[in-house]
């Protein structure tokens, strides 16, 4: 499929072809994938990841493929995988400096293999540090005791990242649920005009309760740090998933892809997901490995 067969509707820029029954079971059949993938967590999350980033890597070469980069599409997908799976096997070790100098490598490679053919490198570049370090940043997550001191253990790394994942999937369902039902003023309309505020404070509500709900299977003593954590990361999901729109209406197509039913592309649907992964991990680093303290 090209750019030209996913033109959007400049009405309609991002309705989706599928209802409400379509995205439910689509979400019923990821979410316990998701959730074995990170329980086995090492290798099996690597080879996730890099899964993961290879069909996102296609699609966003699909779609910001230059006029004569044929040649290198393929090139460019193993490229993107082969770099973010080494640089999230080493962030996984807590080997911050192989794990960047491994994204740095990946974009030397992609500035040969474009720019003596004449070609912007500027969005296969971007695709590094877009997949990269939330690559990294769910490996580390997982790998590490990134909780308090007190609930520090080999399954703190697991609760993080189920934790993590419930706060986004919450926001993701309540700015849908709440938008739909409530309506009201555009929350960013030059950027996605079917974003409402009220989806936006809904997905922000249900992200605190999931944190409420977390705070009660893990440790009450620190329920508030949970819950101002979730939001914010409720917040910086739905910040990703504006820059995602920005980028399809740059583009000017309705999804990125059609690899889930109901939710488009792999990239449509790990928008948010991909900056609170990254946000989360940037936090935990910088208070010293603890995330939650």
């Amino acid at each position: 499929m090209t750019n030209e067969d996913q033109k959007a509707d400049p009405s309609k820029p991002e309705e989706k072809s599928s209802g409400f029954g379509t995205r439910l079971i689509s979400a019923l059949v990821m979410v316990p994938m998701a959730i074995a993938v990170v329980y086995y967590g090492d290798w099996v999350l690597v080879g996730f990841v890099t899964f993961a980033v290879a069909v996102m890597s296609f699609e966003w070469n699909r779609l910001t493929r230059q006029e004569g980069q044929k040649k290198s599409f393929y090139g460019l997908i193993v490229t993107h995988s082969v770099t973010v799976a080494v640089a999230s096997f080493f962030a996984m070790k807590a080997a911050w400096g192989l794990a960047f100098a491994a994204l740095g490598v990946g974009g030397l490679v992609i500035l040969v293999m474009m720019i003596p053919k004449r070609r912007s490198p500027l969005w296969p570049l971007l695709a590094i540090p877009y997949f990269g370090l939330p690559g990294m940043g769910l490996l580390w997550l997982r790998a590490s005791a990134s909780m308090t001191e007190e609930l520090a253990g080999t399954n703190s790394g697991l609760a993080v990242v189920v934790w993590l994942f419930f706060v986004v999937w919450a926001s993701d369902g309540g700015g849908y649920i709440f938008g739909k039902s409530i309506g009201g003023p555009k929350l960013a309309p030059r950027i996605s005009p079917k974003k409402t505020w009220s989806g936006f404070l809904g997905g922000a509500f249900l992200a605190g309760i999931m944190g409420l709900i977390a705070a009660s299977v893990l440790d009450w003593e620190i329920a508030r740090d949970i819950i101002i954590l979730s939001l914010i990361l409720s917040v910086i999901s739905q910040v990703g998933d504006l820059v995602e729109s920005a980028i399809k209406r740059h583009f000017d197509v309705k999804d990125i892809g059609s690899f889930i039913p109901g939710h488009g592309g792999v990239m449509d649907r790990m928008d948010g997901l991909l900056f609170a992964m990254a946000a989360a991990a940037l936090l935990g680093i910088a208070q010293g490995g603890v995330l939650i303290k």
